[in-house]
């Protein structure tokens, strides 16, 4: 679990591909805090530590579901991903609730800079369109955001300075692939409502 308050950049330094599955070796100030089997949010997907290099450097394994599921699949070296430790129970909740599970991607349309920035997304397919609402929580590259405008074919949030300088969207562009994960909440909902109507 998660609350998609990104705490650090990482900056992958090494891809094994090798395997069935990728290993990522990131380099982040977040090293010395794990342990093996921790979990980590990458870009928004829930990781496993399975090595730890040195004080700066770990690794994490990414089956091929997941590559093609989501944006890491196109990581590069040199490239830098978000990154969150998991949520522990005394820790103050200043986002929303994440599980770290990626429902889809989409694409930045537009990209606005006036007094704040407001990125614009292609809406999601129509199972997952209905979670994305005005004022509503969306998790987007593991960031806990909310949504500021929504159209029938977009949505838009916008992102203080404070964010842009913490996270990764300070340097994406339009056309860049973006993790989405719903909103827990309107997940369980849509779930509850459905099985009454059967």
């Amino acid at each position: 679990m998660f609350t998609g308050i990104v705490q650090v950049f990482g900056e992958i330094t090494a891809i094994d591909k090798s395997q069935p599955f990728w290993d990522l070796t990131i380099k982040s100030s977040l090293a010395t805090r794990f342990k093996l089997g921790d979990s980590v949010m990458t870009n928004g997907v829930c990781l496993t530590v399975s090595e730890i290099i040195d004080a700066e450097h770990y690794v994490v394994q990414v089956i091929p579901e997941t590559l093609v599921a989501t944006n890491l699949g196109e990581l590069q070296v040199g490239d830098f991903v978000n990154l969150e430790e998991s949520l522990r129970l005394n820790d103050a909740l200043h986002g929303h609730f994440v599980l770290g599970h990626v429902d889809t991607t989409v694409v930045i349309t537009e990209i606005r800079r006036d007094q704040f920035v407001e990125i614009f997304f292609e809406l999601p397919e129509p199972d997952l369109a209905y979670a994305i609402v005005k004022k509503g929580s969306v998790c987007l590259n593991g960031v806990s955001l909310t949504v500021s405008k929504r159209t029938d074919q977009h949505f838009a949030v916008a992102l203080i300075p404070e964010t842009l300088e913490r996270t990764t969207f300070g340097v994406l562009e339009v056309g860049a692939l973006v993790n989405l994960e719903i909103d827990m909440i309107a997940r369980y909902l849509a779930g509850i409502l459905a099985n009454r109507q059967i």
